[in-house]
C-alpha cells in the first residue's frame, strides 16, 4: 500500500471536501473535534491562507485515495502544537463499523498520518505535539508506534443546564491581571506533579492572556472570565469560566492544597457566572491528581462524562542560551 501525507493547500480543497464531506463514508473520529464544525470544514478553513493563523490540516492518501485527515493548532507555549482532530474514513478496505476494533491497515494509516504531522512540525521548529485520546482507545498502538507517550489522564464532568443562585462573596477573589501570570504559573507548579510539568513544559506565558480559540472555527464563544484568589502566601486559586465554548460553558480550576476549602465556593461562583448568559450544560476537566476538585464537581451536580489521556511527543529539547555537552548528555539520558 502506497501512503502519502501532505499539508492541505487551497488547491486540495475540492478533493478534501469531496472525500470527507460529500461522500460521507463511515468515519472514525480518533481525536474528536470539540467545536461546532465538521472536521472537513475545519480542515478547509486551515487550507485558506490567513483564515486560521497557525493551524494546519493534513491528509493521508493510500493507493490514490484519501483515507485520513488531521488538524493541528498552536498551543499557548511557543513551538508546541495540539492535534485537535484526527479522522479516518471507512470506505473499503476500511469499511468497518465504528464500534469494531480497527484492522492493521487502519492502525498503520493512523501511525503514518501522525508521523507526517510530527515530521512537518519538526521541520518548522516545533518541539512538542500533543493529542487527547479517549481512554481506552483501540488506536493506542498507532500513537505508541508514532512515538507518543501519556502525560496525564483527564476526566470530563458535565452538569446539565440549570440556573444557579448568586453565591456569597469569596475573600480575595478578583479578576486576573496580566501581571498575575507569574503567580498563576507558581500555583500550577505547586499543584501539578513533576512528571506532568516536564511533559507539558509550560511557562508563565500560558496564563498571560485568555485561552486560544475564540472563533466559530475554533469552537470558542465569548471571551473568558478569569479570576484569582489572593491569599497570605500567594495565590490560593485560579478560575477560568469560558462562556458558550463549543457545546456548552466550560470551567477550569486550580486550587492550592492549603485552600481546598475554596473549591465549593469557587464552583458556585463559576456556575453563577455561567448562568448569567444562555442556560447551557457546563463542562469541566480535571486530572488524576485533582481529587478535591473532582469531589467538588460531583457534589455540585456534575456527572462523569468521559476520560481521556493527554499524549505528547517531544521532537526536540528546548534550551535557553548555551549548554555544556555534559549537561545536555545528562538531560537526555
Amino acid at each position: 500500500m502506497s501512503v502519502r501525507v501532505f499539508v492541505v493547500r487551497p488547491w486540495h480543497l475540492p478533493a478534501l471536501l469531496s472525500a470527507f464531506l460529500l461522500v460521507n463514508p463511515r468515519r472514525r473520529d480518533i481525536v474528536a473535534f470539540r467545536g461546532r464544525l465538521m472536521p472537513a470544514i475545519l480542515a478547509a478553513g486551515c487550507g485558506l491562507p490567513g483564515l486560521l493563523p497557525g493551524h494546519r490540516a493534513y491528509m493521508v492518501g493510500a493507493d490514490g485515495r484519501f483515507t485520513g485527515l488531521g488538524v493541528t493548532r498552536p498551543r499557548h507555549e511557543r513551538r508546541q502544537a495540539s492535534i485537535i482532530s484526527l479522522v479516518l474514513q471507512g470506505a473499503p478496505p476500511l469499511a468497518l463499523a465504528v464500534d469494531e476494533a480497527p484492522g492493521a491497515s487502519e492502525l498503520h494509516l493512523c501511525a503514518d498520518l501522525l508521523g507526517g504531522i510530527c515530521a512537518d512540525h519538526a521541520a518548522q521548529g516545533f518541539v512538542s505535539v500533543f493529542a487527547r485520546l479517549p481512554d481506552p482507545s483501540a488506536f493506542e498502538p498507532a500513537f505508541a508506534e508514532a512515538g507518543f507517550a501519556t502525560a496525564v489522564r483527564e476526566h470530563t464532568y458535565v452538569r446539565p443546564p440549570a440556573s444557579a443562585p448568586e453565591p456569597p462573596d469569596i475573600p480575595g477573589l478578583r479578576v486576573q491581571d496580566a501581571a498575575d501570570a507569574w503567580e498563576v504559573f507558581q500555583l500550577y507548579r505547586q499543584t501539578t506533579p513533576a512528571p506532568v510539568q516536564q511533559a507539558e513544559a509550560l511557562t508563565s506565558r500560558r496564563w498571560e492572556s485568555p485561552s486560544l480559540g475564540r472563533s466559530v472555527f475554533r469552537g470558542g464563544g465569548r471571551p473568558s472570565e478569569i479570576y484569582v484568589v489572593d491569599g497570605p502566601h500567594g495565590l490560593d486559586a485560579w478560575l477560568e469560566v469560558r462562556l458558550d465554548a463549543g457545546d456548552g460553558h466550560r470551567l477550569e480550576l486550580m486550587v492550592h492544597p492549603r485552600s481546598d476549602h475554596l473549591v465549593t465556593a469557587l464552583l458556585a461562583h463559576a456556575l453563577w457566572r455561567a448562568g448569567q448568559g444562555t442556560v447551557r450544560p457546563v463542562g469541566a476537566t480535571v486530572r488524576d491528581h485533582q481529587a478535591s476538585i473532582a469531589a467538588g464537581l460531583r457534589a455540585a451536580g456534575f456527572d462523569p462524562s468521559a476520560t481521556h489521556r493527554l499524549l505528547v511527543k517531544h521532537m526536540a529539547i528546548r534550551v535557553s542560551g548555551k549548554m555544556l555537552r555534559g549537561a545536555l548528555d545528562r538531560a537526555t539520558n
